[in-house]
């Protein structure tokens, strides 16, 4: 299960303007974040499975996509691991 995910933005403010109108169409609201944050969480409920964050001199946009997955033990873990490139 993808617990959720992460994309840095160039521009935050018109980054916001287009998730949010997106998001809205699949029933997902704004979760986390307010709107003069440099972070943004959406989701169903106050599940926020779909983030974006601002660009920094770090971490450029497009860059260190974040993907969190939810396994159901340490042995999923572990072969996850494992197979990993």
């Amino acid at each position: 299960m993808i617990v959720h995910i992460m994309l840095r933005v160039k521009n935050i403010s018109k980054s916001k303007i287009f998730y949010d109108s997106l998001l809205h169409t699949i029933g997902y609201k704004i979760v986390l974040g307010k709107d003069d944050d440099l972070f943004r969480g959406y989701g169903p409920k106050n599940d926020p499975g779909f983030e974006i964050v601002q660009e920094d001199r770090l971490h450029p946009a497009n860059s260190n996509v974040h993907i969190a997955f939810k396994v159901l033990d340490k042995k999923n873990c572990q072969f996850i691991s494992s197979n990993g490139n």
